[in-house]
């Protein structure tokens, strides 16, 4: 799949297609929730906490929408479950709606212009994850009993780690003042992230500390992080959980839950 839209847009978006499959929560840091560069097909308990952007299909099981449904093709629902729009569906193809629908308003046959330019984005994406793939280290982190940390400075710091050390850590804690960037490269095609306990000190944020796998093809995400996840090539399982951060990748499926 391509990559996603940029984080200051929405919290979650994939340029390839996303399927969700349970319980996801994808809150809004703008007027939208999630931009999907292909189809978007939901099952259960999907909530998303603002508007929808979709260049392909859309298909819902059960969801609630709080903000209008957008779409390049059709937008449509599948069986009894409930989906409740707080807004409009409008759709390049046709909204087919059932009895179980909730919606302001649908408009058929709409001209849709993509909220994101998604090659666009694909390409500055793929080359800032590469560019700081390829960065050389400035540091190197300690492992603390399974709690890696890691003394910043000002400016951009750069480590490098496995992912078998990413998933094997229990907790991350990153000292650095509030000027420091910090980049943490794994390098490995196929990467796995269980829940950690993500530690900021010293003045550093969470929003001045990135993930970035510019390798990864394969991403499965679980349990709960806080921090910026980077993956353009990555095919992402995100199975459960909560991710506190923006999440950048190619095909996203899961049933986690992404807050901006």
């Amino acid at each position: 799949g391509r990559t996603g839209a940029a984080p200051a847009i929405a919290p979650a978006a994939a340029g390839g297609n996303a399927y969700f499959t349970s319980s996801i929560l994808v809150s809004h840091v703008t007027d939208y929730a999630l931009h999907v560069g292909g189809t978007l097909n939901t099952q259960w308990a999907n909530e998303f906490l603002g508007a929808i952007t979709a260049d392909g299909n859309v298909n819902f099981i059960s969801a609630r929408v709080t903000g209008d449904i957008q779409a390049g093709g059709n937008i449509s629902n599948s069986g009894w479950g409930e989906v409740v729009i707080d807004g409009s569906a409008y759709a390049g193809g046709n909204v087919t709606f059932g009895s179980s629908v909730s919606v302001q308003s649908v408009h058929s046959g709409q001209p849709y212009t993509p909220r994101v330019d998604y090659q666009a984005a694909s390409s500055h994406f793929l080359n800032m994850s590469a560019l700081i793939g390829h960065m050389a280290s400035t540091g190197t982190v300690t492992n603390e009993w399974g709690n890696l940390v890691f003394t910043g400075q000002s400016g951009i710091n750069v480590i490098e780690i496995d992912q078998a050390t990413l998933r094997n850590a229990w907790g991350f804690t990153i000292t650095a003042p509030e000027d420091a960037i910090v980049f943490i490269n794994v390098s490995d095609a196929s990467v796995v992230l269980d829940g950690a306990t993500w530690t900021f000190e010293g003045g550093i944020t969470k929003d001045s500390v990135l993930l970035n796998m510019a390798n990864a093809t394969v991403f499965s995400l679980s349990q709960t992080n806080n921090v910026n996840i980077l993956a353009p090539l990555a095919t992402t399982q995100f199975a459960q959980g909560t991710l506190d951060g923006a999440l950048v990748v190619g095909n996203l499926y899961g049933g986690g839950t992404v807050m901006g």
